[in-house]
C-alpha cells in the first residue's frame, strides 16, 4: 500500500519548488501549509504561486520553519511549560545554554521571555508532552497535506517534531538535496549524524519503519548534462543526474579562464560571478556568494576559486562539498573557473580566445 507521506530526493534543478506549488494548486479542496528554512525561501514560493497561479490560494499557508514553530507550535500551548509567554527568539550561533537541565526555564530562554533560536523546535516538542499531544492534534485539526522544503538544512530536535508528524492523519511531503546541506537550523547535538548530507540517513530509515515512501528526482532541468556530469563528480556515490536541459550553444561545458582572459570572457558571455563568501579576496558588490545563490538559475556563471576549488581542479576531493555543489549547478549552459595554474582535470576544458 502507497504511503501517505512522500519524501522526494531531488537533484538540483529538477524543479522541487515548482512542483509543490504544482501539486499544491491541484488539491484545491485540501488545507495546505507549505513550509521552508528560509524567509527568501518562502518568498521564492510565493513568486512561483503568482507566476502559475496568479495568487496564493486561500487554502495554502506558506511560512518559514521558524516561524511555523513559533506561531502554530509554541505560542497556543506556551504557558503549559514554565507559565510565561514566548516574546521573541534570539539568534545563536553554535549552541546556547550549555549548564541548565530542561526542567530549568534558563535551558530556552535568555531575557525577557526570548527563546534561544536552537531551542525551539526542543520547546515545541516539551509543549506537546506536557499538553498530551495537544500541539500535534491541534496542527491535524488544520490542515490536510503539509510540504516541508528543504529538509536537508533541519538539524536537532526538528527532526523529531518532523517524525511526529509523519505518524498523523496530515499527509505530509518532504523535498530534500542532501547534497545542497549548506545551512543548519541550529547547532544541537541531537540528531547531529542525520545533519545536511548525513538526512539521507534518517530518510532511508523512516522508509524502513513504514513512516514513508522515498522517491528519487535525478533530473535537471537547469543543468546541461555536462554540467550535470561534472557537479555529479563532487557526489560520486549519488544516483547520476540526467539533463533535462537539451539547448546547444557555442559555448557549454566548464572551462577554466585564465587571467589575461579575464575582460574579455565577461564582455563575451555576460557571467554570473560567484565566489565562496565575503571572505574571498575579490570584493565587488556584484560578486555573489554561493550560499546567497541556492535555488537560482543563470545561463553562464564565473567562478572566483578558492583553495579547495584549486584543490578539486588538481584531483583532490572537496572536504565540505555542498556549497561547492550549490555554486557548480547554478548555470544552464557553461561554468567558468579563474585559474591560471596546471589544467589536470578531465572534465575541465581549457576556453580559447
Amino acid at each position: 500500500m502507497p504511503s501517505k507521506n512522500i519524501i522526494t530526493i531531488a537533484a538540483a534543478g529538477s524543479g522541487k519548488s515548482t512542483g509543490i506549488v504544482r501539486e499544491a494548486i491541484s488539491n484545491t479542496s485540501k488545507r495546505i501549509l507549505i513550509t521552508t528554512f528560509t524567509v527568501e525561501g518562502t518568498e521564492e514560493l510565493k513568486r512561483i504561486f503568482i507566476e502559475q497561479n496568479y495568487a496564493i490560494p486561500k487554502n495554502v499557508d506558506i511560512m518559514s520553519w521558524m516561524s511555523f514553530l513559533l506561531q502554530e507550535c509554541i505560542r497556543p500551548y506556551q504557558l503549559s511549560t514554565f507559565n510565561r509567554t514566548v516574546s521573541r527568539p534570539i539568534f545563536v550561533q553554535g549552541r546556547s545554554t550549555k549548564y541548565f537541565k530542561k526542567t530549568d526555564a534558563r535551558y530556552f530562554f535568555g531575557t525577557e521571555d526570548c527563546i534561544f533560536s536552537d531551542k525551539l523546535a526542543d520547546f515545541a516538542i516539551l509543549c506537546n508532552i506536557k499538553t498530551s499531544g495537544k500541539v500535534i492534534k491541534r496542527l491535524e485539526s488544520m490542515y490536510d497535506l503539509i510540504f516541508i522544503d528543504e529538509f536537508q538544512d533541519f538539524a536537532g530536535y526538528d527532526f523529531d517534531l518532523v517524525i511526529e508528524l509523519l505518524k498523523t492523519n496530515i499527509s505530509i511531503r518532504i523535498v530534500p538535496d542532501p547534497r545542497q546541506g549548506t545551512f543548519s537550523t541550529n547547532e544541537s547535538a541531537r540528531n547531529a549524524k542525520y545533519k545536511k548530507a548525513g538526512v539521507i540517513k534518517l530518510i532511508e530509515k523512516l522508509e524502513q519503519n513504514g513512516l514513508c515512501e522515498i522517491v528519487l528526482n535525478n533530473w535537471s532541468f537547469r543543468c546541461n548534462q555536462e554540467l550535470c556530469n561534472f557537479s555529479d563528480s563532487i557526489y560520486p556515490k549519488y544516483e547520476k543526474t540526467i539533463s533535462k536541459n537539451f539547448v546547444k550553444t557555442d559555448h557549454d561545458g566548464v572551462y577554466v579562464v585564465r587571467g589575461n582572459q579575464l575582460n574579455e570572457y565577461i564582455m563575451k558571455y555576460n557571467p554570473v560571478v560567484l565566489r565562496y563568501n565575503k571572505k574571498s579576496k575579490w570584493t565587488d558588490d556584484k560578486i555573489k556568494n554561493f550560499g546567497a545563490v541556492k535555488g537560482r538559475t543563470y545561463d553562464r556563471i564565473l567562478i572566483l576559486p578558492n583553495k579547495p576549488i584549486i584543490n578539486y581542479i588538481n584531483g583532490q576531493p572537496f572536504i565540505s562539498p555542498a556549497k561547492y555543489y550549490v555554486a557548480f549547478t547554478r548555470a544552464k549552459y557553461s561554468v567558468a573557473i579563474l585559474y591560471d595554474g596546471e589544467l589536470k582535470h578531465p572534465m575541465i576544458k581549457e576556453w580559447k580566445t
